[in-house]
């Protein structure tokens, strides 16, 4: 893995993120969107790019992908689906409570999670396993922020 490199993606995903959410790009609310989701389908085919090799090589580094990311899955599909079935009870104004209360249910504990997790893996000099691990965090926090689904 070429960490430098990836170091250089997550730290300008990251800036271009905190630039998005303060406004810098002033463009229309519609155009707004379409650069968010130009900027998440960005953000994915590099991480893509940048895993590729070594995790084809490595089947350990593919366990520890598969697992992070059938958990980050399984919590999407929870706040998914009682989206959608708020949606169809009511006018969505309990859909936006839930949507917050899901978020902090889930993101609090995802966020301690992987900090402790990170340092470990630091710790342990694991560098590819802590770089899946950034990849997936700011995974989360592109697609909150580029997505448009929370107002940014």
């Amino acid at each position: 893995m070429n960490y430098k490199t990836i170091g250089y993606f997550l730290s300008s995903t990251l800036l271009i993120g905190l630039l998005y959410t303060n406004n810098w790009f002033d463009v229309s609310y519609t155009f707004r969107q379409l650069l968010g989701i130009i900027f998440l389908i960005i953000y994915f085919i590099g991480m893509v790019c940048l895993l590729h090799t070594p995790i084809s090589e490595d089947k350990k580094l593919r366990k520890h992908l598969f697992l992070k990311s059938g958990i980050l899955i399984l919590i999407a599909l929870v706040i998914v689906i009682s989206q959608w079935l708020m949606h169809k009870e009511n006018d969505r104004l309990g859909a936006g409570y839930l949507l917050y209360f899901e978020i902090l249910g889930f993101g609090i504990p995802l966020i301690i999670y992987a900090s402790i997790e990170s340092i470990w893996l630091l710790a342990k000099q694991k560098y590819a396993l802590l770089c899946i691990n950034l990849f997936l965090v700011m995974g989360i926090y592109c697609l909150v922020i580029f997505s448009g689904l929370f107002g940014f």
